[in-house]
């Protein structure tokens, strides 16, 4: 969930190819597209579906809108000269080198509990209806980025490069390993990527936007409190037999829950989409959420400090060594198995996890994050 109730809540045709050799040739990259070091430069174009360019024919019907290609907006096509389908939503995404079309479409969404309008919320009518749109952006992008990702860990080689430093950074015990001994748990990390893949492009996919939600609502218990960002319901089993976080004994990836993917506010991008969606389509718990912006804001104030006071790379490595020390696998047996939320007990928790951090909710959304493009903490 993203901290919260139940499930993981957590805290604060022709003509297309002809365009798309001809691009190639002219050596135009995708520079919207999430940028993975050591990976070959494709040569692409990313379109997005601009519903607003809808017209009326003479005889009163309503044409489709336009593509237009991300980085030259003037450069439009129809979903036909794509091959992109006749189903496309304000937002959408295609990128013409893997024929992927990117969409929210297929997701019903829904609210829960009571949203209020702000002052901004007249521009749509609703603070809803602006949720709803900021979502549905979102759920594209990681859409993109999952692909991305299972790319990524489907790769018959060992792990290397950018792959690499960012399966360390979501899974510390493999900091102990090396890439040969990582790549038999591959097909792991990429069966939970492709399970919540699937699950989000399922027709009738649920996310509910969530507000303030009733006493009564059972479903949505604990989640009026500020910090939760996203939930989903836990099954009745785990409700009345709660998982042992210190068992070493990972859940199955076919946990049986159903319902709505919940997010609040806080939890309204591609982080907490991938989190929840762990949780709802393969079962992942909440071992530990991550310290990963902690240790960003942590990176920022100590490369500004050697900015302004000159520092050399040395001076700042050993300005920084205690607070770098503490990013390393820990021994499993000092994982708590509790709640850890505040920092550094988060942080010790999360470098001890072991290998819990394969069912971990965080874990995912901290890999797809940083593979596609998020900053590395430092090591």
């Amino acid at each position: 969930m993203g901290r919260g109730p139940g499930g993981g809540e957590r805290p604060a045709g022709d003509e297309r190819v002809a365009a798309g050799a001809a691009r190639a040739a002219a050596g135009t990259e995708d520079s919207a597209s999430p940028v993975v070091s050591g990976a070959p430069v494709i040569q692409r174009a990313v379109w997005t579906y601009n519903a607003s360019t809808r017209t009326h024919d003479v005889m009163g019907g309503q044409r489709p809108g336009v593509w237009q290609e991300d980085g030259n907006p003037q450069h439009t096509a129809t979903s036909a000269q794509l091959g992109a389908g006749s189903q496309a939503h304000h937002g959408d995404k295609y990128d013409d080198a893997t024929g992927r079309h990117f969409g929210s479409g297929n997701v019903a969404f829904s609210q829960r509990g009571t949203i209020p309008d702000t002052p901004q919320a007249h521009r749509d009518g609703t603070a809803y209806k602006e949720r709803e749109a900021h979502v549905r952006q979102a759920l594209v992008e990681t859409k993109r980025r999952l692909a991305t990702a299972i790319t990524m860990v489907s790769a018959s080689d060992a792990p290397s490069g950018r792959v690499l430093d960012a399966l360390r950074s979501g899974f510390p015990d493999f900091q102990r390993a090396t890439p040969q001994q990582i790549q038999p748990l591959l097909p792991h990390v990429a069966e939970v990527l492709r399970r919540i893949q699937t699950g989000l492009d399922a027709e009738g996919a649920q996310i509910a936007l969530a507000g303030e939600t009733a006493w009564y609502d059972l479903g949505a218990l604990g989640s009026n409190q500020a910090n939760v960002a996203g939930w989903v319901a836990p099954t009745v089993g785990e409700r009345l037999n709660p998982h042992d976080k210190k068992s070493e004994k990972l859940p199955t990836m076919d946990a049986g829950r159903e319902g709505a993917i919940n997010l609040r506010s806080l939890g309204e991008n591609v982080w907490y989409i991938v989190h929840e969606a762990t949780h709802r389509f393969a079962g992942t718990l909440d071992y530990q959420y991550s310290p990963y912006e902690h240790e960003l804001n942590e990176d920022r104030a100590d490369t500004g400090t050697a900015q302004t006071l000159g520092w050399s790379r040395q001076k700042l490595e050993e300005y920084s060594a205690d607070r770098l020390g503490k990013r390393v696998a820990r021994d499993a047996d000092q994982y708590t198995g509790q709640d850890e939320s505040a920092h550094p007990a988060k942080q010790l928790n999360w470098y001890a996890m072991g290998p819990r951090a394969l069912m971990n909710a965080d874990s995912y959304a901290q890999f797809v994050v940083v593979a596609t493009g998020g900053t590395l903490p430092r090591r």
